[in-house]
């Protein structure tokens, strides 16, 4: 209903308005409050994603009993960009969310009390018990491994020095496992600053096999490419792709033993941009061979030799 058109129907398939079947018009209820002005869309469109994609059973098989304020203030910081918790309040009085959620309770007080609920670790197991199930079901997952360093200058049990890539920084680091596809987060595990990423591989995939999903694919960063991890994904029958570090005796003989990548057999178009792709069978250890992928960004390239 809009002031040009009044009461009328919307096909998205079509484009096409229309006049509507006045049996299927609800009528307004009487005790409607006309002052109430309230952002719709969004929350109820969030909402709506939520429930059907089953994120609403997840918070609630945590037994919170906050699932109210923790509904809204999911909705809040997706539909709010790097807006301070102090300001969830003004938010909610003022969107739709406020009539899905009536218990909810977005005062800076209880908001720290919700997130000392979902910081339980019961809460995290009850939760991604279910959440697994709804995310990845039954089905070996193909997946995405990275880590992240989490600065932290705050002297807890994790926060170590770190040195990564020659940065050095007071921190905490975050491993994370994504699907493939849909971007889902799948686990992610805290560990010190200053444990090395390689180290942590497949003891995450290890974890999360217990927890009932098994990894058939996994696209590696190359902080974990060390050649026994090579072997354990190999044993574990873990298919994946990694990028080899520079530095590796396996890296620079590829580039010796193939100077001419960048012939028209080899190119093609990727993200708009030219790539020649030349791909070779390599021993990469001792009882284990794969397939090399030799890349040249012409672009890339380009700029390089322009330096």
């Amino acid at each position: 209903r809009n002031r040009d058109r009044g009461t009328f129907v919307y096909d998205p398939v079509t484009g096409q308005f229309g006049t509507p079947n006045w049996t299927d018009v609800p009528i307004p209820p009487k005790d409607i409050n006309p002052r109430l002005n309230l952002d719709f869309g969004d929350g109820y469109l969030i909402h709506g994603v939520m429930r059907i994609e089953g994120l609403i059973d997840c918070i609630e098989t945590m037994g919170t009993g906050a699932e109210d304020t923790i509904m809204a203030l999911t909705e809040f910081c997706i539909l709010t960009d790097n807006l301070g918790m102090c300001n969830a309040k003004d938010w909610f009085e003022g969107n739709y969310a406020s009539i899905l959620y009536p218990e909810a309770n977005l005062r800076s007080q209880r908001i720290s009390d919700a997130l000392m609920l979902i910081g339980d670790e019961q809460s995290h197991r009850d939760f991604f018990v279910k959440y697994l199930k709804t995310v990845a079901g039954d089905s070996d997952q193909l997946v995405a491994v990275d880590s992240k360093g989490v600065l932290n200058a705050i002297d807890i049990g994790l926060t170590e020095t770190s040195n990564h890539n020659g940065e050095v920084n007071i921190e905490l680091r975050l491993v994370m496992i994504v699907q493939l596809g849909t971007g889902l987060p799948l686990y992610f595990r805290v560990v010190p600053g200053n444990i090395v990423d390689a180290v942590t591989l497949m003891n995450t995939l290890e974890e999360l096999r217990l927890l009932g999903v098994n990894t058939a694919f996994a696209v590696v960063d190359a902080g974990y490419c060390t050649l026994s991890n090579m072997d354990e994904l190999f044993k574990a029958r873990v298919n994946f792709v990694t990028r080899l570090r520079p530095n590796y005796k396996l890296f620079k003989d590829l580039v010796k033993e193939h100077p001419d990548v960048c012939t028209p057999g080899n190119r093609t178009v990727h993200n708009g941009r030219l790539i020649y792709i030349q791909r070779t069978e390599v021993r990469l250890t001792d009882t284990n061979c794969g397939y090399a992928y030799i890349c040249v960004d012409s672009d890339q390239r380009h700029k390089e030799e322009k330096m």
